[in-house]
């Protein structure tokens, strides 16, 4: 269920950070596809725990990682994704996965690189470009990427999941919280619908 290769090297170093604000294009084909709200879970570690432990409503809030909406506006020139958050915590990594021109896996993931920007990586974790980031720690926390078209090969279409886990998730059979995309279920991964740039 959840995307450990090769989002675990392309993620070293990577923590919310400080945000700054990048516009987006107009006559973008947007949605919004919200999360089921405190479904957060707990992995004992990286190998072993494949299922996780739910948390409580307060347990998910507290854990700054809890996941409510993914909104994505894909224009001629740029893919617009924003994530909101019960309460957005320091050290969560937040991930956006994009799948392009109606391929059935991710090609291309976005990861928080540093102050004020992202990476997109391919799927063997190189960098292909940075994209700015703005946003907001906290309760009603949010962080706003806009990643060129031309970073993602210019597609036609594209899907984006999402997916948020604390620091541990980057250690070696550490605990971690996670949660991903998910509009109904607890332990599944939701895309949204196939976007064009109009």
């Amino acid at each position: 269920m959840t995307t450990r290769t090769p989002l675990r090297a392309g993620l070293a170093g990577a923590a919310t950070a400080a945000l700054v604000l990048a516009g987006t294009a107009a006559h973008a084909q947007s949605t919004t596809r919200g999360d089921k709200a405190a479904d957060v879970l707990s992995f004992a570690d990286q190998t072993t725990d494949d299922r996780g432990t739910k948390l409580t409503f307060k347990e998910s809030v507290a854990s700054g990682v809890d996941l409510r909406t993914v909104r994505v506006k894909h224009s001629k020139k740029s893919v617009a994704i924003k994530l909101t958050f019960a309460n957005l915590g320091p050290g969560t990594i937040p991930v956006a996965s994009i799948r392009l021109d109606g391929a059935s896996t991710p090609s291309r993931f976005v990861v928080i690189a540093g102050q004020g920007r992202a990476s997109v990586i391919d799927q063997r974790g190189k960098r292909r470009c940075h994209a700015p980031l703005t946003g907001r720690l906290g309760t009603d926390g949010y962080i706003n990427i806009v990643v060129k078209r031309s970073c993602l090969g210019t597609p036609e279409r594209i899907k984006v999941s999402a997916s948020a886990a604390s620091a541990g998730y980057q250690g070696d059979n550490t605990p971690y919280l996670f949660d991903s995309l998910s509009s109904t279920k607890v332990r599944a991964e939701h895309w949204t619908g196939w976007l064009k740039s109009n």
